[in-house]
């Protein structure tokens, strides 16, 4: 899927003979490589005229993005969508407003927001497996060290099970899979510092608890490994644990 090409809104509005040429014509235009602005018609007036001057102004836009200066971007695409809302470049924008703040780094949260906005407003929109991959991909740079909070890590997995579930044959599928097994394994280091933190202070039963959970709910991890050793050493050391 060309995620560019997300310009048709699902409300585009209905125009007929040539009129609808032209906005096919710079729908491509704005979503394509680049290439020289949309000639500006001579007679156009009132919403055809809008539709014309939002093309040049989407296509300045993708020029600046493709070019990785997303600060620039970020406001034309905010002015592109302030500007001209109505029209089927609204949701290009949209939808790049996202990917600007993504792509600036340490805004991954607002960019959380903005995916999720995109993804209700426009639920049949062909670009959604590419949204609810982004929303994923943001919850993965936010995860944070195996003895800190872990809401980031779980929701991570949620959203890329989300997206196997919904849109199953796109190509986004492996990478969220590769994604969701190193999740699992952050998770079960987790409660593997947890397990380790409560031996440290003498508390074996809290510890075989949350060393059992770890080979139950994540066996297929490295750190389940660990967590067999150390349930050894507990039983070696007479905690049998229940019987």
């Amino acid at each position: 899927m060309d995620v560019d090409r997300i310009g048709r809104l699902d409300r585009v509005p209905r125009r007929a003979g040539a009129l609808a040429a032209v906005a096919a014509a710079v729908l491509v235009l704005a979503a394509g490589c680049g290439g020289a602005a949309p000639e500006r018609k001579v007679g156009i007036r009132g919403e055809d005229a809008q539709l014309v001057e939002a093309a040049d102004l989407a296509r300045q836009a993708m020029a600046v993005y493709r070019k990785g200066q997303f600060i620039q971007a970020e406001e034309l695409f905010q002015k592109l969508k302030d500007r001209f809302p109505f029209t089927p470049y609204a949701s290009l924008a949209e939808l790049r407003l996202a990917d600007c703040r993504f792509y600036q780094g340490g805004r991954y949260e607002e960019a959380i927001t903005q995916y999720e906005e995109f993804e209700k407003l426009h639920p049949a929109n062909e670009a959604i497996p590419y949204v609810v991959f982004q929303i994923g991909t943001s919850y993965y740079r936010l995860m944070e060290a195996p003895d800190r909070d872990q809401t980031a890590t779980r929701k991570m997995i949620e959203t890329y099970e989300r997206l196997l579930k919904r849109f199953p044959d796109s190509p986004y599928t492996l990478e969220a899979r590769r994604r969701i097994a190193a999740g699992r394994e952050r998770l079960a280091e987790h409660e593997l510092v947890v397990a380790r933190w409560y031996l440290r202070v003498g508390k074996r039963a809290q510890a075989r608890f949350r060393l059992e959970g770890i080979l139950r709910d994540y066996p297929e991890t490295r750190t389940a490994a660990t967590a067999r050793r150390l349930m050894a050493g507990l039983v070696e050391a007479g905690d049998p644990g229940p019987s």
